[in-house]
């Protein structure tokens, strides 16, 4: 069953690619963790994934110009297609019990729960995805080239959500302690500078209570 995972998310980004998708999509969580390991962009990191579930940052709603629709795609591929009795998103479910959910940047006051897109697709909005997607790299892995989120990115948005994620705390504290000695920290001192007062706020108070990141000072 661990294959099958592996596997899927490759079909997956295999189907992605093909529909010319993969480029407006950022993979984030501990997909991104594994897309480090698998890349070699952080030499000598391992990743430690246990999810099931795939998490995308749609870059733009707006994007492709030609519109793409993935709902169709992945029903006709043989996907489990659903959309969220309450929240109208869409969910994308494997053979393997993988699942697979779509995100947007929350903007402004951003009263929209979820909104309409290009690629077909009903995305959850949630506030600080922005971090991960104005923050992205690309990487080559198995003949495809994935966008996933800058390391120091990724840990720096993890602190500032980490209060609000309630049993998922430890993981994101795991996972930053895991990726911090490979990061590049003049680039995350300098992405630490560019936050807004009240998500600086939200790192210093992750700060105080763990004492690892003297280096943004």
């Amino acid at each position: 069953m661990i294959e099958n995972k592996y596997k899927e998310f490759w079909e997956i980004i295999d189907l992605l690619d093909k529909e010319n998708a993969l480029n407006h999509l950022i993979v984030i969580g501990s997909w991104a963790e594994y897309l480090y390991e698998q890349s070699g962009l952080l030499s000598g990191f391992r990743s430690e994934l246990r999810t099931r579930d795939i998490d995308f940052v749609i870059r733009n709603k707006r994007k492709p110009n030609s519109p793409i629709n993935l709902t169709n795609v992945f029903d006709e591929a043989g996907y489990i297609v659903e959309q969220d009795r309450i929240t109208g998103k869409t969910r994308i479910l494997t053979l393997a019990r993988l699942e697979v959910e779509f995100l947007l940047a929350k903007v402004g006051a951003g009263l929209e729960g979820t909104m309409e897109t290009n690629l077909g697709i009903i995305a959850e909005t949630l506030r600080n995805i922005d971090i991960l997607r104005d923050n992205f790299i690309p990487v080559s892995v198995k003949d495809y080239v994935v966008n996933v989120p800058k390391p120091e990115a990724y840990i720096i948005q993890k602190m500032v959500i980490n209060d609000e994620r309630g049993d998922k705390s430890l993981k994101d504290q795991r996972a930053i302690n895991n990726i911090l000695p490979y990061i590049n920290k003049n680039i995350a001192k300098s992405m630490y500078q560019n936050l807004s007062k009240k998500r600086k706020s939200k790192v210093d108070k992750y700060n105080a209570e763990v004492e690892i990141l003297d280096f943004l000072k």
